[in-house]
């Protein structure tokens, strides 16, 4: 397939998004489920230590730093092992939840899959693939620590505070550049695993993380727009939200159906950057099977 300009790549994605129109609504449903349930135990300690109802206040609505900060201290004489294993608990639900609504969803835009059996299928892949991209992580923000800890020592005896804080600030951007670099990286290996029926998590990462860095004109332009759309319907959001007193029953239901239409349309632009991904992949690379998106699975082994 030909490269195409970035706004075609996106408008050919954006159609492709409607086979996984099924895994909108489950991927919707999964994460408000988990987000319910890690709530319940928060806000039956906050109206334990606080005395009033969670559904008002900046503490429940608008997390305010120093409402949390008071919550935390407020807790402190709880069991610290209990607290630290039900962290430990929701965080790995909540790792594995993604992967397998990542394989699902990724098996139903390319045909290969139904979403549970797509799901079931690339989730032990896409699980060795998550560790691989947290090893990368970890090393960046290593990376990211020592950055500031020289700039510290550069400037500690420097009497002008804008040269520390823009040097900071640089170190900041950088960071979150590559951040989102790895994580575009890791989006097209999980595409690449799909397409080429591929167990290999480790080599189509570090395959996928080449093929990032040997095209970024034609690989990053279309992700960058979409994270554009992202921070766009963030700052939206959070404007639309701050606007409300939640007093009443009223404005507290405008609020609860606004958060749902948020996470929805959050689903749907990290469906779209995945069909991006499939275009630019389709595109840039050949297949390493022929019948890898079109043929049926000649093989039905999950690992």
């Amino acid at each position: 397939m030909k490269p195409q300009p970035v706004w075609r790549t996106l408008s050919n994605a954006r159609a492709h998004t409607g086979r996984a129109a099924r895994g909108l609504w489950i991927i919707w449903a999964a994460y408000s489920a988990l987000a319910l349930i890690a709530a319940a135990p928060a806000a039956a300690s906050l109206a334990k230590h606080f005395g009033f109802s969670v559904s008002t206040g900046k503490l429940a609505l608008e997390l305010d730093p120093a409402a949390i900060a008071e919550w935390i201290y407020a807790t402190r004489n709880e069991p610290a092992l209990h607290l630290a294993a039900a962290i430990l608990a929701g965080i790995a639900a909540a790792v594995a939840l993604s992967v397998f609504l990542a394989g699902g969803a990724l098996a139903q835009l390319a045909k290969r899959a139904g979403f549970l059996e797509g799901g079931g299928r690339y989730f032990w892949r896409f699980l060795r693939l998550a560790l691989l991209a947290g090893i990368f992580y970890l090393m960046i923000f290593g990376l990211a620590g020592a950055a500031h800890r020289g700039i510290a020592s550069l400037f500690e005896d420097s009497l002008a505070e804008r040269p520390f804080a823009l040097a900071s600030q640089a170190v900041n951007a950088l960071l979150m550049l590559l951040i989102w670099t790895i994580a575009a990286a890791f989006d097209y290996a999980k595409v690449r695993m799909v397409v080429d029926d591929s167990r290999h998590a480790f080599a189509a990462g570090f395959a996928a993380l080449w093929f990032v860095l040997r095209n970024p004109r034609r690989t990053l332009p279309p992700l960058a727009v979409i994270a554009v759309c992202s921070a766009a319907l963030f700052a939206f959001y959070q404007t639309s939200y701050n606007l409300f007193d939640y007093r009443g029953l009223r404005t507290i239901l405008i609020s609860i159906a606004g958060q749902q239409i948020y996470i929805l349309l959050r689903v749907w632009l990290r469906l779209w950057q995945w069909s991006t991904c499939f275009q630019v992949d389709l595109a840039l690379r050949r297949p390493a099977s022929s019948w890898a998106l079109t043929g049926p699975e000649p093989h039905g082994d999950n690992i």
